[in-house]
């Protein structure tokens, strides 16, 4: 069974030349650490962390803006105006964009997923884990271009470590341990 360090040492290693002279190391702090810092908890509803909606609605709007050019475009090619390569060029760079922006905001499986919190267990897309089979939980913390990126990491028994990327979350580190470690201790609780 891998420890922490192992996992560590290994996305060191995936580290870019760049990275290791910015000395932008990921840091990591157990979800335990975490949640002594944030607001205590006091729910036994399971709760769903979703994607931010306000993301969703600011490239929806960037996807209908794009969606008016490439319309507008498309009739232009339609009435077979001049310079048509020029415009052809133009519709399709424009149909490429509407396809990647829709595609990582809606559509990837890899960025797309909600967790679910339960006095059972946690899920988190199409991968559900009991608390008993997760050995501990540990939020990693990264810079990544102009801001700081988590990573929700699961240790489980059987797939070792989980790696979940929290960029598209509306919810700081602090308030998903407070709520992971709630859920942990009434598991722990009914259980007595």
């Amino acid at each position: 069974m891998r420890t922490i360090n192992d996992f560590m040492q290994a996305e060191e290693a995936k580290m870019t030349w760049w990275d290791r002279t910015l000395n932008n190391y990921p840091k990591v702090s157990t979800t335990q650490a975490l949640a002594l810092r944030a607001s205590k908890v006091n729910t036994s509803v399971p709760v769903t962390i979703t994607q931010s909606l306000s993301q969703k609605i600011i490239v929806f709007v960037i996807i209908f803006i794009l969606g008016l050019f490439w319309v507008r475009l498309l009739a232009m090619l339609i009435r077979g105006m001049f310079p048509w390569l020029v415009i052809l060029a133009g519709f399709l760079f424009i149909s490429m964009l509407i396809y990647l922006v829709s595609f990582y905001t809606f559509l990837n499986k890899k960025t797309v997923y909600n967790i679910q919190l339960t006095i059972s267990g946690l899920s988190a897309g199409d991968v559900s884990y009991c608390w008993e089979d997760i050995i501990e939980t540990y939020i990693m913390s990264r810079w990544e271009g102009k801001r700081t990126n988590n990573y929700l990491l699961l240790h489980t028994k059987q797939d070792g470590f989980k790696k979940f990327n929290l960029v598209n979350f509306n919810v700081s580190s602090y308030k998903l341990s407070a709520l992971i470690q709630h859920y942990k201790t009434l598991q722990v609780v009914n259980n007595k």
